[in-house]
């Protein structure tokens, strides 16, 4: 094919081919439904929420610890101490860690959240893909019927001609039966 035919030619496939179902509304429908009721997606954005939950934690130090020591030296009572000892420790992390901390929770947030778009992206596929494919078979079913339809027709018409003194050949009539057969 010459190339500056090419556009030519895929100019009439698009307008030579049939249109595609105008049902917009049953597809959105059957994503609106799926994408409400699919466990895999409220599971994603509830591991979406939790991370972005943990953000707040991540930047913050951690909790302080008290302590007490109590020490016998010579006595045998339990609650009879000879010296005791309270603590208070606090960890305090090297600067900038506790940003950087929150920084990269708040990435994994983001990223939980993109992992949960995705999800429903994949979903969303999925929905419209199946809704196709059922479109493409009952088209097929259509098309189906009617070249039924017509080699039903065509073996009626070899029985005919059959029957007739100008007839068709018993192999026209038997071949007809096996297509409608098949």
């Amino acid at each position: 094919m010459k190339p500056f035919l090419a556009p030519v030619a895929l100019a009439v496939a698009v307008v030579a081919w049939p249109p595609l179902p105008s049902r917009g509304g049953v597809i959105d429908d059957w994503v609106a439904e799926a994408l409400s009721k699919n466990p895999s997606i409220a599971a994603a954005r509830a591991a979406a929420e939790m991370s972005r939950s943990r953000v707040g934690m991540e930047g913050a130090l951690m909790d302080p610890m008290a302590g007490i020591k109590w020490m016998r030296s010579e006595n045998t009572d339990l609650f009879d101490p000879d010296m005791t000892e309270w603590s208070m420790e606090q960890t305090v992390p090297w600067p900038g860690k506790r940003g950087a901390r929150a920084r990269a929770a708040g990435a994994a947030a983001d990223a939980a959240d993109l992992a949960a778009d995705e999800v429903a992206a994949s979903v969303r596929a999925r929905v419209t893909s199946a809704y196709w494919d059922l479109w493409n078979a009952r088209r097929r079913t259509v098309l189906m019927n009617e070249a039924l339809g017509a080699m039903v027709q065509m073996e009626e018409e070899a029985r005919a001609r059959y029957a007739t003194a100008a007839g068709a050949a018993q192999a026209d009539v038997l071949r007809a039966g096996i297509e409608v057969a098949k």
